[in-house]
């Protein structure tokens, strides 16, 4: 049986081991940086201080697949690593043209907003795959006019006077309500 403890000491290497291959990396060496565990994403990889956060800010594709568990609330110090929220920020990512997130917790919606936002002059692929998400967060309860795809995440005008993506070549969004505005 694969116990916890096990999987949190395993947790903590692969940490520890992708920390030290980029670490050995020149300062905005890499182009893409993916993260499919579907798992929290340690704070140190890319959180405020992180380590792709701060050494690799020239990355023009993000890909995560992350655990929608994952949250930013107040408890980091889970005694289980695994099991600890994610803090993520992408705000300091201003060459992106891929963005794929899939399962992001609700709390991290105003990273993923100013990544989308600040990028989308250029951003020519947009995955987001929101995986039970209106469940966690009660907005299906809230009717169709409860759209926090269109409000919160791209913060769209009433009315679009230009494009709001010029450059967008490929969009694929999964279990989220787009709402009347992008209808």
């Amino acid at each position: 049986m694969y116990s916890l403890n096990k999987h949190s000491r395993d947790f903590d290497h692969l940490s520890f081991a992708a920390g030290m291959i980029v670490n050995r990396l020149y300062d905005n060496q890499l182009r893409s940086f993916s993260w499919d565990l579907g798992t929290c994403i340690p704070g140190g990889i890319f959180g405020p201080e992180g380590i792709i956060t701060s050494r690799q800010k020239s990355l023009h594709a993000i890909c995560l697949t992350t655990d929608q568990h994952c949250g930013r609330g107040e408890v980091h110090m889970h005694p289980y690593p695994c099991l600890q929220k994610s803090v993520i920020k992408l705000e300091n990512f201003g060459n992106l043209i891929v963005l794929r997130w899939r399962a992001p917790h609700y709390e991290d919606i105003p990273t993923l907003s100013s990544a989308i936002t600040g990028n989308r002059g250029h951003l020519q692929n947009l995955e987001l795959d929101f995986i039970d998400w209106g469940e966690i967060v009660g907005y299906d309860a809230l009717g169709e006019d409860a759209c926090p795809f269109s409000r919160a995440i791209l913060q769209m005008p009433p009315t679009l006077s230009s494009p709001l993506f010029p450059q967008l070549r490929e969009l694929s969004l999964s279990h989220t309500h787009i709402g009347a505005q992008l209808a």
